[in-house]
């Protein structure tokens, strides 16, 4: 994961503009004032890392193979976040439709309830891990992102059905 991604824009822009201003002077400098200026970068870059991964926590990747465990362990809202056109193509049953890339996505996450479990899944896990994110940055707790296909996930889901039907 780009270490930018998990910073606020403020901090991030704060960061880069030091980090330019320090990268432009470095030729200026001597030897040790260009380590102390790195030590200082990392410093900054270190702690905000552990600032914003304590106050607003992270998601839980689902790799393939473990989704029973989970629906098992606790009771878990199915979020699909692919457009449309892909839900034609097929998707777990129960499973809520959000777009991430439809102009309601916010207001429709919005309408949930922050304190209950998600299991979030997209084409391939990428648009998934970014809807996982956003979740966990807008107060949701327990969010969960399926690390896999929708070909998977869908194929797992079945058979975990059929397995608590038997």
């Amino acid at each position: 994961m780009p270490i930018f991604t998990i910073f606020n824009p403020i901090s991030s822009t704060l960061v880069v503009s030091f980090t330019l201003c320090v990268m432009t002077t470095l030729a200026t400098l001597s030897p040790f004032s260009v380590l102390a200026a790195l030590t200082i970068l990392f410093v900054l870059f270190a702690g905000m890392a552990c600032q914003v991964q304590s106050s607003q926590g992270s998601f839980t990747d689902i790799r393939p193979g473990n989704l029973g465990e989970l629906l098992d362990s606790k009771e878990v809202v199915i979020i699909d976040v692919r457009t449309p056109q892909e839900w034609d193509r097929g998707l777990v049953p129960e499973a809520l439709r959000i777009n991430l890339q439809d102009r309601a996505f916010a207001d429709r996450i919005a309408s949930l309830d922050p304190d209950a479990n998600y299991l979030i899944y997209c084409n391939s896990g990428n648009r998934s891990r970014v809807a996982s994110r956003y979740m966990i940055n807008n107060g949701f707790r327990h969010v969960y992102n399926y690390d896999g296909s929708h070909f998977q996930i869908r194929r797992e889901y079945e058979q975990y059905q059929q397995v608590k039907k038997d």
